[in-house]
């Protein structure tokens, strides 16, 4: 076989080819190995190394998109706990100030599932007392093609003091939502609406007692990071399969249409941008191979 019968696999999906000879012919078969990490992600403060808490959930769920959002003034996590097969059910939060165990804040009845697959699935309010969270229903559309829309897919406020939540929005059948931002003394909110194969397909706006308005993104085929500033004010974007992937775009939170673009100078290309603060955007770059 190769690799050989005894090897050591890295996390990763690695394929396997063996084959057998019986002195007439070769027989040959092939197979995928995958490695995945389940140990529970560890939370610690960026000035401490001890740890805060012991995230609950299996790793593989967390992948490279991490289910949860940190409060605005940075001392709270917010994240939906992920199992394998089960999906996430259970939001949970750990109070940067009292380490310990996760605090449980809500729970889905088993007939829903927390969005999580396109990455967030929560979304903190302005003031740091509430989320903004996607819930989808666990059923999908019967149809036999993949990416089938779910029975209904919802967005929903959740005020943490209290434990109440509030539906705004509701398609069905849809597809996800993303949430992106809850400007609550403004009451507003914002979304991402996703589509087949996990592909962006609009930005819609929820203002309280309105009805919803919808925008469209900009050109690119995969958004990898589309989040708010800590205070709702503007929304930041930007994805390794732009059109233009020197490209990092913002715009104010209910004003999509006053979008500007950042681009870097020369033969580089954005790989990573997030906000510092309400201001200000650390980008990371590189050489463009194409």
């Amino acid at each position: 076989c190769a690799p050989p019968s005894g090897s050591l696999f890295a996390l990763s999906t690695t394929t396997v080819t063996c084959a057998a000879n019986d002195g007439t012919a070769t027989t040959t078969a092939v197979f995928i190995v995958s490695v995945v990490d389940t140990t529970p992600p560890r939370v610690r403060s960026e000035a401490d190394p001890r740890y805060l808490a012991v995230l609950s959930g299996e790793g593989p769920f967390f992948g490279p998109f991490f289910p949860g959002a940190v409060s605005p003034d940075g001392r709270t996590l917010a994240y939906w706990e992920t199992w394998m097969g089960v999906g996430a059910r259970v939001l949970s939060l750990v109070d940067g100030s009292a380490p310990g165990q996760p605090r449980v804040l809500l729970t889905l009845p088993e007939s829903e599932m927390a969005a999580t697959s396109t990455g967030g699935g929560v979304a903190w309010s302005s003031d740091g007392k509430g989320l903004l969270i996607a819930v989808n229903s666990r059923d999908y559309v019967p149809q036999p093609v993949p990416d089938a829309a779910h029975l209904y897919t919802t967005l929903r406020q959740v005020d943490i003091a209290t434990g109440s939540v509030r539906e705004i929005a509701r398609k069905e059948p849809g597809h996800p939502f993303f949430p992106i931002a809850w400007d609550r003394p403004r009451g507003i909110s914002a979304a991402v609406e996703w589509g087949p194969g996990g592909f962006a397909t609009g930005y819609v706006i929820l203002r309280d007692g309105a009805a919803p308005v919808r925008a469209g993104l900009p050109a690119v085929t995969l958004p990898v990071y589309v989040r708010a500033a800590p205070d709702a004010s503007r929304v930041l974007m930007w994805s390794f399969f732009a059109e233009d992937p020197r490209a990092v775009y913002v715009w104010p939170l209910a004003e999509p249409a006053q979008r500007i673009t950042l681009e870097a100078v020369g033969d580089e290309r954005v790989v990573a941008a997030i906000w510092r603060d309400a201001r200000e955007i650390v980008v990371s770059l590189s050489p463009n191979a194409n």
